[in-house]
């Protein structure tokens, strides 16, 4: 009896470690991951605009969100040094094959921290690999910040 009951944990144990969530198919793959070289201008508070040329940016994908990371980049003019920073969780759908993304509220990363100060706002972009473009705009922190570029490969 007793042998009889051990073997009914186990097969019990066994059903549940057949029993996997990944075998669920309705779920579509993320975009494949895009890096894009563009130009960059940033308004300024005394209304001016800067900006810059040859800015890299990569552009991520998972289940959930995307993750976008401009490399060496400056917001200023007068800006002693150039940084990476980092957006994360932004918000995507494919549209006709082309994704658009959008966030709002997202503290970016730059310099291995958080930069509240430069909280992005009102985000929108759209990469079209059949175009072979990749554009967004944004607020950063007070500053309407906007990209637009060509994805490269």
């Amino acid at each position: 009896m007793k042998r009889y009951f051990s073997f009914l944990i186990c097969a019990a144990m066994l059903s549940f470690v057949a029993c996997d969530k990944s075998d669920n198919n309705d779920e579509k793959p993320a975009p494949a991951a895009a890096s894009a070289l563009g130009k960059m201008s940033v308004t300024q508070t005394d209304g001016t605009v800067f900006t810059q040329d040859c800015v890299s940016v990569n552009i991520a994908y998972d289940a959930d969100s995307a993750t976008i990371t401009m490399l060496k980049v400056k917001f200023a003019e007068r800006m002693p040094l150039e940084l990476d920073m980092t957006i994360g969780g932004v918000q995507y759908n494919e549209d006709g094959g082309s994704v658009k993304l959008s966030g709002n509220n997202i503290v970016p990363m730059a310099m291995g921290g958080p930069f509240p100060k430069y909280t992005i706002t009102n985000f929108e972009g759209e990469s079209n690999p059949a175009k072979g473009t990749f554009r967004f705009s944004m607020m950063c922190g007070e500053n309407p910040t906007s990209y637009e570029g060509a994805l490269v490969k």
